[in-house]
């Protein structure tokens, strides 16, 4: 498991997903990534870039008119960090 790269960590995590047939939560990852990158304006973002004031920035944004909320956008990233603090992720 990737713990310093989130772009990696989420690639991995849509593929996992899809292998699990959770297309519909793997859709919902793969979209935050995608916003992820367009609003880094970049392919590849570490855990430590996201601090407390980038999140606010990122979720304050509109959905991108894909239907993908920011609350589930927000447990997509609640999610993601669980793991590397030793926690356990909760179901979305």
């Amino acid at each position: 498991m990737n713990k310093t790269n989130l772009s990696a960590y989420m690639a991995m995590t849509v593929s996992q997903l899809k292998e699990e047939q959770r297309m519909g939560t793997a859709h919902v990852y793969q979209s935050t990534l995608n916003r992820i990158k367009d609003f880094m304006e970049q392919n590849s973002i570490s855990f430590e870039e996201v601090t407390p004031v980038w999140l606010k920035a990122f979720l304050g944004g509109s959905s991108g008119g894909n239907g993908i909320s920011n609350k589930k956008r927000s447990a997509v990233m609640t999610n993601l960090f669980a793991l590397p603090l030793g926690l356990e992720p909760r179901t979305l």
